[in-house]
């Protein structure tokens, strides 16, 4: 199983945020950020600009 976590980019003045959380089950091969950043932008009502990730995301496209 993936799972995947979204928080804003600079410390608020009241701390970090998790905007976004989900468990991917079946640990899947194919690119989930694209999903994830559409998720995230349509809850928060804000574009990403940046994302930060980990060895695990394999494509950016």
């Amino acid at each position: 199983m993936k799972a995947s976590t979204v928080t804003n980019n600079h410390r608020a003045p009241i701390g970090l945020f998790v905007l976004h959380a989900s468990a991917l089950p079946d640990n899947p091969t194919t690119v989930t950020l694209a999903g994830v950043i559409d998720r995230t932008e349509t809850l928060t009502g804000c574009a990403v600009e940046r994302a930060h990730v980990d060895r695990g995301c394999i494509d950016l496209s």
